[in-house]
């Protein structure tokens, strides 16, 4: 398992960003977890969470794939767009 743990700070609202890929020769899969701790502006901790699930990575193999996600609340995109 590989994991890419990039920090980030958005200067009004604070640090945020993580993310965990998987692949082996069968699957491979993408899970993110973003999270702001505490949001300057809208006083309140904001999340991302994310899976992205891959099977079938072979060239004569069936490929499936489904996409979940989940934010904290309705404006989280709005606010936080560029994540």
């Amino acid at each position: 398992m590989i994991a890419t743990i990039a920090p980030r700070m958005i200067a009004k609202r604070g640090p945020v960003h993580n993310e965990f890929p998987y692949m082996d020769a069968a699957i491979s899969e993408k899970s993110i977890y973003d999270v702001l701790p505490y949001d300057r502006l809208s006083r309140m901790q904001r999340h991302r969470s994310g899976l992205k699930p891959f099977t079938g990575a072979g060239r004569r193999s069936r490929r499936q794939s489904l996409n979940l996600n989940r934010v904290s609340d309705d404006d989280y995109f709005r606010d936080l767009s560029t994540l």
